[in-house]
């Protein structure tokens, strides 16, 4: 049986596995980012702000990964 793949933005095939395999590795990332960012002042780099950019960027890295999970409901509920 061939793993179901749904499209990222209309340019990535992702099987499950590998959606959530790369989102772990975005909201890693993000946590460290968000640790240095309490850390060191990166708000020179960042719109004045660094740590509401980056939760307004966990927020919208959320909403992503909510909507793929739903793709991919949608789409073993039709096999």
């Amino acid at each position: 049986m061939k793993p179901i793949k749904v499209k990222a933005f209309g340019l990535i095939n992702f099987t499950k596995k590998q959606y959530i395999i790369t989102q772990v590795i975005v909201f890693a990332l993000i946590a460290v980012l968000f640790v240095l960012s309490l850390i060191y002042d990166f708000d020179k780099f960042v719109f004045g702000n660094a740590k509401a950019v980056i939760l307004l960027i966990t927020f919208l890295e959320t909403m992503e990964t909510f909507f793929m999970i739903k793709k991919f409901r949608s789409k073993e509920l039709l096999k």
